[in-house]
């Protein structure tokens, strides 16, 4: 059971790792959006629509990825209720030494921590997220307003 376990919490650090690594390309890719946005001065409207689809697909992809979480929560919930299930209809006679027990249990242990601390990595590389897009929005919005007066201003 706790082998089991122990696994279980292996790879569901490995999935936390990867979505680390995912959010912090998604990261560095609103990053340079921004910078390139900024660098220049004037920005044509082909620019502003390019980086509103680009913002638009990232987006998706950020909803389809909490979709994808949220399906590997509900299987990893399922998963510990059929193992619960299993082990009570089995009696779970397993043959293990106490100190094989303990040195399982503090591993365990050891994994659920670094759980606990790559799951709070993912919120803050959430947030920032959530807050270069909030950045990157303003900064289109401030963007179309300049391209609709200087378009209203070449009319006069």
């Amino acid at each position: 059971m706790l082998l089991g376990e122990n696994q279980l919490l292996r790879s569901k650090l490995k999935d936390t790792e990867k979505l680390n690594d995912t959010l912090r390309n998604e990261n560095d890719m609103f990053s340079k959006i921004q910078s390139q946005s900024s660098q220049t001065p004037a920005a044509s409207q082909k620019r502003s629509t390019m980086d509103e689809l680009l913002a638009g697909f990232m987006a998706e992809m950020r909803e389809l990825r909490l979709r994808l979480e949220d399906s590997i929560r509900t299987n990893d919930a399922l998963r510990a209720q059929l193992e619960m299930r299993l082990s009570e209809g089995t009696g779970d006679k397993s043959a293990g030494s106490v100190p094989d027990k303990i040195i399982l249990i503090r591993e365990n242990d050891t994994l659920r921590t670094e759980l606990l601390e790559k799951d709070r990595a993912n919120e803050k590389l959430k947030r920032i997220i959530s807050e270069l897009k909030q950045e990157q929005t303003g900064w289109v919005l401030v963007k179309s307003f300049e391209i609709l007066l200087s378009m209203n201003c070449n009319r006069l």
